[in-house]
């Protein structure tokens, strides 16, 4: 008798130690499960398409920070934010973001455009804002036709041509309320013999454009060729009704 309680004892001993390693490979497997990243395909490059987890879009953030000192922390997770959002929507043709922090003073660089491949800062240049918008800083922003002020938001870029400021780059406004007239108010990217180190030496300040992000002369070819035809640009400024409204700041 004793021997057939010792026997069934050790059964039940196994089978308990059978139930813990299943229930722990169980969990193990969960986890690993939980870690596999996601790949977002983008339309024109789904070879080099971004891997987008939490964990590595903080280490991208550390490292286009290290290349962008001056750049805010908080405009630059806002437009890596919305770089993934357009990215799951299908909305970027060419890997490069730009941003313009309209919160600093038209007297500093204050435009950076990064290649998101390459994980690198490629541009960093002055850039104006609109004349109603405010003089040093800019301050007040309108998606109204004949406001000659910036819009704030998400765009995308289009296609270049030459117009009455010579080479210049479309701009499609994605955020109704705030720039989705941009096309039709010919708010677009175009050099300005006003944005320049002589002009902000001389007035301390940049001249002030009729809405468009105008940049330096010698810099608006190189611009263009990074980001023409499908490119996406943040016009950022920490307005409180944008940042709770754009579906670019929300997780899809």
């Amino acid at each position: 008798m004793y021997q057939q309680d010792k026997v069934t004892f050790s059964i039940s001993l196994l089978t308990i130690v059978a139930l813990l390693v299943a229930t722990i490979f169980f969990f193990i497997d969960g986890m690993n499960q939980a870690e596999q990243p996601l790949t977002v395909m983008t339309s024109g490059f789904n070879a080099n398409a971004t891997i987008v987890t939490a964990r590595n879009q903080t280490a991208l953030t550390v490292q286009l920070e290290k290349q962008a000192p001056h750049l805010p922390t908080l405009a630059l997770q806002a437009g890596l934010q919305a770089y993934q959002y357009a990215e799951q929507h299908h909305q970027v043709k060419q890997p490069y973001l730009a941003i313009a922090d309209m919160a600093q003073p038209s007297s500093e660089k204050r435009l950076w455009v990064f290649d998101m491949r390459a994980h690198k800062l490629v541009q960093h240049d002055l850039v104006a804002h609109g004349k109603t918008s405010g003089v040093l800083y800019a301050k007040h922003f309108s998606n109204e036709q004949n406001s000659d002020a910036t819009s704030i938001g998400v765009y995308e870029t289009s296609q270049s041509f030459v117009g009455n400021d010579g080479l210049s780059l479309r701009l499609k406004g994605l955020e109704p309320g705030f720039n989705a007239n941009a096309y039709q108010r010919d708010i677009v990217f175009h050099g300005a013999s006003y944005v320049s180190k002589a002009f902000v030496k001389q007035y301390h300040r940049l001249g002030r454009s009729w809405g468009c992000p105008a940049v330096s002369l010698s810099k608006i070819k190189s611009l263009v060729h990074l980001l023409h035809n499908g490119a996406l640009l943040m016009i950022y400024y920490p307005q409180k009704a944008w940042l709770q409204h754009s579906k670019f700041l929300h997780k899809a």
